[in-house]
């Protein structure tokens, strides 16, 4: 009997926070002049809290292991962008403009896994993806 396999909604329910706290994180780039630090931390502080219950709920899901690739990317993904708003706010306190640009560095990595994430299946190869994430072959 092989596990279950990882609902659809823990997904989407991690998705969101997710792609709203990567969206942010370029806002904050476009935006950034280490006067404003303050105020961009707090557009993503509100992130860390977001991704937290989401980010541990589909940890604890397991799912069949041709698949747990996925979810372990989506948690990596997420614990990245986790970290990066934690290590923004604190250099928007600190008030040391050069830690504002390492903890935006991070972005590109995290962004990146995310990017590649989406290539792992194409659509058209494999409609178990499809079904795993409710939708259908039709979908």
């Amino acid at each position: 009997m092989g596990a279950a396999p990882f609902p659809a909604d823990a997904i989407g329910a991690l998705l969101a926070p997710l792609l709203d706290t990567l969206e942010r994180v370029g806002w904050v780039q476009r935006n950034l002049h280490p006067p404003a630090a303050p105020r961009l931390a707090a557009v993503l502080a509100p992130q860390a809290d977001a991704l937290a219950g989401p980010l541990r709920a589909l940890e604890a899901l397991d799912g069949p292991a041709d698949l747990r690739f996925m979810r372990d990317r989506l948690v990596a993904v997420a614990g990245q962008a986790s970290a990066l708003v934690a290590a923004f706010v604190e250099a928007a306190s600190s008030g040391e403009p050069i830690a504002l640009y390492r903890a935006l560095r991070r972005f590109a990595g995290g962004a990146g896994d995310f990017e590649d994430l989406s290539h792992t299946y194409p659509r058209d190869e494999n409609p178990r993806i499809l079904d795993w994430l409710g939708g259908g072959a039709d979908s």
